[in-house]
């Protein structure tokens, strides 16, 4: 009795498993990349759902190791208009930028992919987005 519950959850885990790799999920890859020395805190809205990621730590590189990830699966909304917010480590004053998504060539419905938030070393924000999660 025991055998076939085990034998039909394993049943069940497999076709989900199946499906999810051939029913045309597509995974969104977001990336949170901070370039300056500073550590800073980071409010974002326009994006469905939520993507803001909290605290980012300082770094070098868009591929370093101390960026912060998500990934989604479904799709990810972006209005026109990316407000973001963020306050540097030591201060008190918080800032805001506006950003156009199409200026970076996001659509508005992100279906698989990679975005990346970056926060430069000019503290500056720049978006990338690629249609592979991988680059």
């Amino acid at each position: 009795m025991m055998n076939k519950k085990i034998l039909f959850l394993d049943a069940i885990i497999i076709i989900f498993s199946i499906c999810s790799l051939g029913c045309g999920i597509q995974w969104t890859t977001i990336n949170y990349i901070n370039l300056s020395d500073n550590e800073i805190w980071v409010d974002i809205d326009g994006t469905y759902p939520n993507l803001s990621p909290g605290v980012l730590l300082p770094g070098t590189g868009t591929e370093q190791l101390k960026r912060k990830s998500g990934e989604y699966a479904g799709p990810i909304i972006f209005e026109d208009i990316i407000k973001i917010a963020w306050t540097v480590e030591g201060t008190s004053s918080k800032q805001a930028a506006e950003l156009k998504r199409k200026d970076f060539g996001i659509p508005s419905e992100v279906h698989g992919g990679r975005v990346k938030i970056i926060y430069t070393e000019t503290d500056e924000w720049r978006m990338e987005f690629s249609k592979k999660w991988w680059e």
